[in-house]
């Protein structure tokens, strides 16, 4: 947003300066000495941004540790260091030279002639492709300046290459439905929208980066409180709340005794055996090339195995049959997901190892768990002969409330070698870091709503002159200055009323997708999504474009004609 900032401002200096550079050249100024005077210019005002930006930059830092102070156990790194600056200094002068230097080139190069005539200085199609492959050039460099990796700046030049050609182009077909759809004797809705349409007016610009900004704030600051909403309202009632680990197989029986005494609920104990996968059909895993990259989490870290005589509480088999109580025989049940990534299939044959011995056994049930249950659970489950005497310790979930809260002192004291996990302090401490996340992400959306606001002043500033001419013909035709600056308050409010609709639907969908295909969660669109979006385009847009082009309105008719 801030370099599309810097291209309209570039442009809007150009054609102002076009008319000096014609009498400089008429004056026999020749165009090197033009361009050193220029890039002297340019050069002051990196100097200053960079001082200005610099300093910005190192009083948020404190705002931004205030944010997240604790959070992850250290502090940011010191404002000392000059590795910041200099990126900052290097994505600021590239992002200048390479939007500021095609419309410098151009204006140089405007004729003596104009002088006496004024010429429109329109792009041609060379020009055009020139400064579109000196902008994806310049895009380039700045994210790869910033990522410090080529692949990634090269991808995220591709997701800033669609957004910056899909954006646009969507606001054009909803502004031509919005003209096709309309009744045609409500001629002062067609008058707006085709304004808005006009390429002079950069009003496609301007809704293209505020509707960005304004939807990553949606984003940020609604959708996700929504979504962590929409997840504490479907959690059942009466979940587990702790989580005791580490229990040794001779202390099972005297704590599930001792919380039945205390009519405490708790699920099934279940033995914990970390192991390794080593192979699959006798083929090592690291020989194995997975399709879905999910899969080298299972394949390089160790994970716990479990045996069960009887099927866990919200497992459901899909595929195969649960190995009966009474085997003999080694076999594996497999969770879904985990059968996915690694392309696992009934009677196919897993190697696992539990530091130095290997086992084996094929796989004889497919399972989907539900994760979300709080209780244990596992990707891999087996038989109770197979890993019986490994090495393991025990696990189980309960639900202690608050009326049996004094019962833990007496069941640590007891029972010194377990360990208890507070389910709701750690989904506490999860909101705690996403809030403030969400408080550090909100202030950097400061400055980009500050690069909003200079497109958005740049915009009405290159179509000031369009406005003026517009107004002083319509004035000449008897239109009263109160109907004009009516008019010009309605054209801002209708662009607000669609960054805000767009913004709006865009990020209720999002959240829809992120809620549904993701986390497989219920949605409820909400209004507030919109209520928020629609006010606070509304009003921005409106107040900034009645601010900065008040004053086109209130000059004589024939003063503007004369321009």
């Amino acid at each position: 947003i801030a370099m599309v900032a810097i291209a309209i401002t570039a442009r809007y200096t150009a054609a102002l300066e076009s008319s000096k550079v014609a009498v400089l050249r008429a004056f026999g100024v020749s165009r090197s000495r033009l361009l050193s005077f220029y890039l002297l210019q340019l050069f002051k005002l990196w100097l200053v941004a960079v001082l200005i930006g610099s300093g910005l930059g190192w009083f948020s830092q404190y705002p931004i540790e205030w944010a997240l102070d604790g959070l992850f156990g250290r502090k940011l790194p010191p404002v000392y260091l000059w590795q910041p600056y200099i990126t900052a200094g290097l994505v600021s002068i590239v992002s200048l030279i390479g939007f500021c230097l095609p419309y410098l080139f151009n204006v140089i190069t405007t004729p003596p002639m104009q002088v006496f005539r004024p010429l429109a200085n329109r792009q041609t199609l060379f020009r055009r492709v020139v400064f579109g492959i000196t902008a994806i050039a310049t895009v380039f460099i700045v994210l790869l300046l910033l990522m410090q990796s080529s692949k990634l700046a090269v991808m995220l030049l591709f997701i800033v290459m669609l957004v910056s050609v899909f954006l646009p182009a969507i606001f054009i077909f909803l502004i031509r439905m919005l003209l096709l759809s309309g009744n045609r004797r409500f001629w002062l809705r067609a008058y707006l929208l085709s304004r808005l349409r006009s390429a002079g007016r950069g009003a496609i610009v301007v809704m293209s980066g505020f509707s960005l900004v304004l939807l990553s704030i949606l984003l940020i600051a609604v959708v996700k409180d929504e979504l962590l909403i929409e997840w504490d309202t479907q959690l059942p009632e009466k979940i587990p709340n702790y989580f005791l680990v580490n229990i040794q197989k001779e202390d099972i029986d005297a704590i599930s005794e001792f919380l039945q005494q205390r009519e405490i609920q708790f699920s099934n104990p279940y033995p914990l055996v970390r192991t390794r996968l080593e192979a699959i059909n006798q083929v090592p895993v690291r020989e194995i090339a997975f399709a879905d990259p999910r899969a080298e989490h299972l394949v390089n870290h160790t994970f716990n195995v479990s045996y069960s005589e009887v099927l866990p509480d919200d497992n459901i088999i899909v595929e195969g049959e649960w190995f009966p109580a009474d085997t003999a025989e080694n076999q594996f049940s497999v969770e879904l997901g985990m059968a996915q990534r690694l392309n696992l299939n009934i009677g196919d044959i897993l190697t696992l190892s539990v530091a130095d011995e290997f086992f084996e056994a094929p796989v004889t049930s497919i399972r989907s768990v539900e994760w979300e249950n709080f209780k244990p659970n596992f990707y891999l489950i087996t038989n109770r002969q197979l890993i019986e005497d490994r090495p393991q310790t025990w696990l189980l979930s309960a639900l202690i409330e608050d009326r049996h809260k004094p019962v833990l002192k007496q069941l640590l004291s007891r029972f010194p070698a377990i360990t208890l996990l507070d389910v709701s302090v750690i989904i506490s401490r999860v909101r705690t870091i996403v809030d403030r996340a969400t408080i550090a992400l909100e202030f950097f959306f400061v400055f980009a709503l500050a690069s909003a606001f200079i497109v958005l002043l740049a915009a009405i500033q290159i179509g000031r002159q369009e406005r003026r001419r517009e107004s002083s013909l319509l004035r000449a035709l008897a239109a009263q200055g109160g109907q004009l600056y009516r008019m010009h308050v309605l054209e801002f409010t209708l662009m607000g009323l669609l960054i805000g609709f767009f913004a709006a639907l865009v990020a209720s969908l999002s959240g829809w997708l992120v809620s549904v295909q993701i986390f497989e969660m219920d949605y409820h669109f909400s209004i507030r999504t919109f209520v928020y979006g629609l006010l606070s385009a509304t009003l921005i847009l409106t107040v900034s474009g009645i601010l900065v082009s008040r004053k086109v309105y209130n000059e004589t008719p024939m003063k503007a004609l004369r321009w």
